[in-house]
C-alpha cells in the first residue's frame, strides 16, 4: 500500500467520522434532549445549556478532524515524518486535552 493510498483511506475515515459527528451532535443529542425535557420537566431549564455544551464539545472535535486531515494530506505528499505533522499532532493533543477538561468540568 502506497502513501497516497493510505492517505486516501485515512481521509475517507475522517469524512466518515465527520458525518457520524454531525448525526450525533445535530440529530441524536437534540432528540435525546427533547426526550429528557419531556421526562424530567423539573430539569427543562437545562435544555438549551445542554445543547450549548454539546456544541462546545463538537467544536474542538471538528478542529481535531481538521488537523488530522492536514496530517493525511502530508502523508499523501510523502511527508509522513515531517515537522508539519509533528506540529499538527501537537495541536491535536492540545485540543484533546481541552475536550477532556470540558468533559470533566461539564
Amino acid at each position: 500500500m502506497t502513501q497516497s493510498e493510505i492517505s486516501r483511506w485515512l481521509k475517507a475515515v475522517s469524512v466518515l467520522l465527520a458525518v457520524m459527528g454531525i448525526v450525533f451532535f445535530f440529530v441524536i443529542v437534540p432528540i435525546l434532549a427533547v426526550i429528557a425535557k419531556q421526562h424530567y420537566p423539573e430539569l427543562a431549564f437545562l435544555f438549551y445549556p445542554g445543547l450549548a455544551y454539546a456544541l462546545l464539545i463538537a467544536a474542538p472535535c471538528y478542529a481535531i478532524l481538521y488537523h488530522f486531515w492536514q496530517v493525511c494530506r502530508q502523508i499523501g505528499l510523502g511527508n509522513s515524518f515531517s515537522k508539519d505533522n509533528a506540529d499538527e499532532f501537537t495541536s491535536i493533543s492540545r485540543l484533546a486535552f481541552f475536550v477532556a477538561i470540558e468533559w470533566f468540568a461539564g
